[in-house]
């Protein structure tokens, strides 16, 4: 899965299963090719599905009056 090395979102379990599940699936030589396709766009769904979440709670917060000018993953200023 393309996603950063540390856990976060809203179920870091259901990441690292399938985190574990595709690469079962791409080390089993018996595994079709369909298979092998339809683990990774269960993968890439999480990771989709992960950022839209993020982006909501942003909003969220937006709309609160929480604001924050600096990102979560750094001390870097955010573009506007």
């Amino acid at each position: 899965m393309s996603r950063k090395s540390k856990d976060k979102g809203i179920n870091p379990e259901l990441d690292k299963f399938i985190s574990n599940l595709m690469t079962q699936v791409m080390n089993d030589p018996e595994a079709s090719v369909t298979d092998k396709v339809k683990v990774k766009d269960v993968a890439e769904l999480v990771a989709e599905e992960d950022s839209h979440y993020e982006l909501l709670a942003a909003e969220r917060e937006s709309l609160r009056g929480h604001t924050d000018w600096f990102s979560y993953d750094g001390s870097a200023m955010m573009e506007e």
